[in-house]
């Protein structure tokens, strides 16, 4: 019995399918409805993860960069300094 083992996800494949979810909110926005579980399961088959300032899918890589701001600028907001 062979296990099939999971892909290794690169940062190409996390962008592609970034491009891929975006099209489908876009297509929501414009009325055309698609199912959540469809959403959810892309994100989680590529690992993907949700920005805190957009909202939208992002790879793991600008996740890190855009978090470290997001708490940066709640720091500051809530304390008027960021250490």
């Amino acid at each position: 019995m062979v296990k099939n083992k999971k892909p290794t996800i690169t940062n190409k494949m996390q962008e592609v399918a970034v491009d891929i979810l975006e099209r489908i909110i876009a297509a929501e926005w414009d009325g055309k409805p698609v199912g959540r579980e469809f959403y959810d399961s892309v994100m989680s088959d590529y690992e993907l993860r949700e920005d805190p300032f957009t909202h939208f899918p992002c790879t793991c890589k600008e996740y890190a960069k855009n978090r470290e701001e997001y708490d940066r600028q709640l720091m500051v907001e809530r304390y008027g300094y960021y250490e």
